[in-house]
């Protein structure tokens, strides 16, 4: 063909096909129609978001009421709750059923007393008959380092209270004695049961084991203030009976020394001070208490601690004929005493 001859196809304008135009139409349509549905979704059927709200705290669950299996409410348990226990009393006795230890003898110390419960009670005019009184400190022998059991406190010449001592005190035990190493004591005292009189000073003493004695404490505590009157005086019951002086004293015992002189000392140990000695033979005094293997005994004026194996305790003679004397050899007569 000549490039003046023409293709008779270069007038006929390309037809696109009638089956791909009807597709693209029908694509175009549903595309509006998916964005139509989707314009009015967003506008009104969309999910509205929650409104913010401050966070609530947690629930609270509602205890449980009372009700029995059939489903009927309980009534309210009305049982008062039991009395405080206290260490005072408002029956008392005269302090004069006691011998008191002459000075300068002493039984331990007052340290601390506060009222529980109430901040503003130490003001001037403020105590109440119903307030409690704490007081505490340490009581025992600073000398031989005797344990007592109890303190018992007074005022206006009455016992009114008493306490039991034995609490861990060891700062008493490392600068008054080694072995009042369970020394303190606490006690509870209900200010109504406190006898009153012109001069009121509550005092505290020791109670010197098996002996109706008293070792008088440094410190005392006065009581200025009367105490406002509260009636009726609240329910308390008291901790343990007020200690009486003893019915039957301690027993008096024969110690045989075993060696030619036996040395009391001022504590249980071998490195503690000499106080007096002991002839060998026959001694007649009072054993007061023991610790480990020292005990420790009054005989004449003299008292402190002996090493039990120095020694045969015997009950005193009540004919006062003497015990038996110790073999020459110095050993004891008691086997088991000889195989320890």
């Amino acid at each position: 063909m000549s490039d003046h001859e023409q293709d008779p196809l270069d007038d006929i304008e390309p037809e696109p096909r009638r089956g791909h135009t009807a597709v693209i139409a029908g694509v175009v349509a549903v595309v509006a129609l998916v964005v139509a549905v989707a314009a009015w979704f967003l506008q009104f059927g969309g999910p509205t978001p929650p409104p913010r709200v401050a966070e609530a705290p947690a629930p609270v669950t509602p205890a449980p009421s009372a009700s029995t299996p059939g489903g009927a409410v309980k009534p309210l348990d009305t049982t008062p709750l039991p009395p405080r226990m206290v260490d005072s009393s408002a029956t008392t006795y005269p302090l004069s059923n006691w011998q008191i230890a002459p000075v300068p003898a002493r039984g331990g110390a007052i340290e601390r007393a506060r009222i529980l419960g109430r901040a503003d009670a130490t003001q001037q005019g403020n105590l109440r008959q119903d307030d409690l009184l704490e007081i505490t400190g340490w009581a025992g022998d600073p000398a031989l380092g005797m344990r007592v059991g109890k303190v018992l406190l007074s005022a206006c010449d009455q016992i009114f209270a008493s306490a039991a001592v034995g609490r861990p005190r060891p700062d008493i035990a490392k600068s008054v004695h080694r072995n009042l190493t369970e020394s303190g004591w606490v006690a509870e005292i209900l200010l109504g049961h406190v006898p009153r009189c012109d001069n009121t000073v509550i005092r505290a003493w020791g109670v010197a084991p098996g002996r109706p004695l008293l070792l008088e404490m440094e410190a005392e505590l006065p009581l200025p203030a009367e105490p406002r009157p509260v009636a009726p005086l609240p329910a308390v019951t008291l901790r343990a009976p007020l200690a009486g002086p003893p019915a039957e004293p301690i027993s008096p015992s024969t110690f045989l020394v075993l060696e030619r002189a036996a040395p009391l000392r001022s504590c249980g140990a071998a490195d503690c001070a000499t106080v007096a000695t002991l002839a060998q033979g026959r001694n007649d005094g009072y054993l007061i208490e023991r610790s480990g293997e020292w005990v420790l005994i009054a005989v004449g004026g003299n008292a402190g601690w002996i090493i039990d194996s120095a020694i045969e305790i015997l009950p005193l003679q009540k004919d006062g004929t003497p015990p038996p004397s110790p073999p020459a050899n110095g050993q004891s007569k008691n086997p088991a005493r000889d195989r320890r």
